[in-house]
């Protein structure tokens, strides 16, 4: 996963895996202040990021341009749901944060299909950085069996759509990124529904 053909594609990586570290310390700190019309900006600057992606075929790494674009795609849903309850400092740090997560959350029937099948190999335990970002939720958030329950019906759907692929070759082009979606949905549908350990105030009052 590290190996990267190039300085320019590992400092995209590192990039990439760090990011997690600097919004849950967003997330938690109040030393950062974001006025809530910022929100504004932050939609205009995304859709001008991702057009620029699209309109020159960027690609870098493993991250091709359709991928970048899914990713880019995904985080504007996760934040804009999570600006209907927290203030939007808050949605951007848990958009990024659930879109990283759910990059691990989605895979894991392939990961323990790898480990089934005896096809160990280092990437493995890099993948695991993903998780990261569970040690804010755990922290913050209380989850129930009701959650537990949810997200079960996201790592059925996945393997469902595991076996799919493995039937069927070429269709991941268009069932891995609805696999992801869903995935996603799920992920903002627990953290959004959970109660929060610590009451903190939000645009919202809640």
């Amino acid at each position: 996963m590290m190996l990267q053909k190039s300085v320019t594609d590992f400092l995209f990586q590192v990039l990439v895996l760090g990011q997690p570290l600097f919004f849950m310390w967003l997330y938690e700190t109040d030393k950062v202040v974001i006025r809530e019309r910022f929100r504004w900006n932050f939609y205009v600057i995304s859709f001008s990021v991702m057009g620029l992606i699209y309109n020159s075929g960027f690609n870098i790494g493993f991250y091709t341009n359709s991928l970048l674009l899914q990713y880019g795609c995904f985080t504007l849903i996760a934040v804009n749901i999570f600006n209907t309850r927290y203030d939007i400092k808050k949605a951007i740090s848990l958009g990024f944060l659930t879109v990283f997560l759910n990059s691990y959350y989605w895979e894991i029937p392939l990961h323990l299909a790898e480990i089934l099948s005896g096809s160990l190999h280092v990437g493995m335990v890099v993948q695991l950085w993903r998780l990261i970002p569970l040690t804010l939720f755990l922290k913050e958030y209380r989850f129930n069996a009701e959650h537990r329950a949810v997200l079960s019906i996201g790592l059925a759907f996945s393997t469902v759509i595991m076996f799919l692929q493995m039937v069927y070759g070429g269709a991941s082009l268009y069932l891995y990124p609805l696999n992801r979606l869903f995935c996603l949905c799920l992920l903002v549908k627990v953290l959004i529904e959970a109660s929060r350990k610590t009451i903190v105030g939000n645009h919202n009052g809640v």
